[in-house]
């Protein structure tokens, strides 16, 4: 699997590394590759935020 994810594998390498540098995520490039990505990203965009 490892390749097959190129931006997958770098941000989990980013998480596990732990250095707490800053890291960008292109959403956008994520949105048009993963169909995964598209139904999360709709339906947190219409959702009723909640108060606490």
């Amino acid at each position: 699997m490892l390749g097959m994810m190129p931006d997958g594998t770098e941000m989990y390498e980013h998480y596990w590394k732990n250095t707490g540098e800053p890291k960008e995520f292109d959403y956008e490039k994520a949105y048009r590759d993963d169909s995964g990505t598209r139904p999360r990203r709709n339906s947190s965009a219409t959702a009723t935020p909640t108060s606490r």
